[in-house]
């Protein structure tokens, strides 16, 4: 993703489960806040694309695609006034429209 100019920003559970994924997160062009379990299980993932949004349940072993521009750009007006306004520190690459 780093030659391609990708870079990721996201909200995950502080978990110790990702503890291994945390210590590289910063090579990878990847920014996280890692918010109280309590007020994020991220049992579903969302991701958010230019024209597309994904999510999926490891649990049940479904996803849903949907290759909508308006619903893309929608979702991600969502996630950058939660990117703004949650207080976690960014940890990672800091990288991003908003990455301090």
């Amino acid at each position: 993703m780093q030659k391609s100019g990708i870079s990721v920003r996201g909200f995950t559970p502080d978990d110790l489960s990702l503890e291994w994924y945390r210590a590289r997160v910063g090579r990878l062009d990847h920014s996280f806040k890692y918010l109280n379990k309590n007020d994020y299980s991220g049992k579903c993932p969302i991701e958010i694309g230019d024209d597309f949004i994904q999510t999926s349940s490891l649990r049940f072993m479904q996803g849903v695609f949907l290759e909508y521009p308006d619903v893309a750009h929608a979702m991600r007006q969502i996630f950058e006034m939660l990117w703004a306004c949650r207080p976690e520190k960014i940890e990672g690459a800091k990288m991003g429209k908003n990455g301090e």
